[in-house]
């Protein structure tokens, strides 16, 4: 679960943020928390208490300091948690780069901001390979290797890139629970499929990369044809 934490002294933005924030990662996954706090003294008193988090979205501009210096105190401190400013000045932007920041981002919020911001954050922060439990004992598999997951007849077999195959007893929404985000598209009630392994994408189905047509629901084509051109803009911007 990834723990996340906003620490802004504006409590009316802090909700408004939160609320936003929410929306955008329940997209993207399943498991998380956010706490909110108001200024930088009750932030660092949690984290000396031992409390730990993945990502913290940090103002620059407190009535009683720079976001910025508590930043570089942090981190001299030995805090590595990926940090992300908003702040309603372009100006310490520049000066931002010193503490590593992930973003740095502008109030208003954009909402496509904030999607981007957390696009870049789940990126980073992904698996490389996933874990699956299985009657001889626990499966690790890397990502990039599985082509597509099949289900049939209450068994889930992961079609490699390799042309190899492994089968285990489950369900398709037991997998999706353990899918990084944004990873993977189900196009039809039977599969999931690697979008990194996607050749060819049309109303008659999906063409993965080792030649496999892989039918397209009618009723999910619109929406996966969409998860799918926001996956071939993201590979552009990465790459």
């Amino acid at each position: 679960m990834y723990r996340i934490a906003i620490c802004d002294d504006d409590r009316s933005f802090c909700v408004d943020f939160e609320k936003s924030l929410r929306g955008v990662l329940s997209e993207k996954i399943t498991e998380y928390s956010i706490t909110s706090f108001s200024d930088t003294d009750a932030f660092l008193d949690v984290l000396k208490k031992g409390d730990s988090y993945h990502l913290v979205f940090l103002d620059v501009l407190f009535e009683t300091g720079n976001g910025i210096d508590f930043a570089r105190s942090l981190r001299a401190q030995g805090y590595s948690f990926d940090l992300i400013f908003i702040t309603v000045s372009r100006d310490y932007a520049i000066e931002s780069f010193g503490v590593d920041p992930l973003y740095y981002i502008l109030k208003p919020v954009s909402m496509d901001t904030l999607k981007a911001a957390i696009e870049r954050f789940l990126n980073k922060n992904e698996p490389a390979s996933v874990s699956f439990t299985t009657s001889h004992g626990m499966l690790h598999i890397r990502i990039t290797d599985i082509v597509y997951f099949e289900v049939l007849n209450h068994s889930v077999i992961i079609h490699k890139s390799d042309g190899t195959f492994v089968t285990f007893r489950g369900t398709l929404r037991e997998v999706e629970g353990q899918l990084p985000p944004a990873k993977f598209i189900k196009p039809h009630r039977s599969y999931l499929v690697n979008l990194e392994h996607i050749g060819e994408f049309s109303y008659n189905g999906i063409r993965v990369t080792h030649g496999t047509v892989i039918p397209v629901s009618r009723k999910l084509y619109n929406k996966v044809r969409l998860e799918f051109i926001e996956y071939l803009g993201r590979s552009d911007i990465h790459s």
